[in-house]
């Protein structure tokens, strides 16, 4: 499977919540955007139904598709322009970072996921740290 059309990986900074918290956080930024987001596994492409169905103990990699739709055309026709900035794809091997891929990072659609997504670690960061971040 050809994985994106042009590929561009954006790291974001885990701010000590570690690479598990970190992911689902951004999985939730997404679906703030992408109300109809479905998942996969990027280890076994099984399809999640529903954000509770993630079992993210287990998972390192996630597909986020837009909607059902984005996730059959990726599934038969692969990256091709039509399916331009329907998918991310999350990784996250590294506690202080979840990378994060996407066809074009500075695209109208894309811009403010990845945005939402850095915030909210950074967020969520600050709650659980504040006397660290204020130093």
């Amino acid at each position: 499977m050809t994985l994106m059309l042009g590929r561009q990986d954006i790291v974001v900074q885990t701010h000590g919540l570690g690479r598990l918290p970190a992911l689902d956080i951004c999985a939730r930024a997404i679906l703030l955007h992408w109300r109809g987001a479905v998942f996969q596994s990027g280890a076994t492409a099984q399809v999640y139904v529903g954000y509770g169905a993630i079992p993210w103990g287990r998972e390192h990699e996630i597909f986020v598709y837009r909607d059902r739709d984005a996730l059959d055309n990726w599934e038969e026709f692969e990256a091709h322009a039509g399916n331009a900035n329907t998918m991310i794809y999350l990784l996250a091997y590294d506690e202080t970072q979840v990378t994060v891929v996407v066809d074009d990072a500075t695209a109208r659609e894309m811009a403010p996921l990845i945005l939402a997504m850095q915030r909210s670690i950074w967020n969520m960061s600050t709650q659980l740290y504040p006397l660290e971040k204020a130093a």
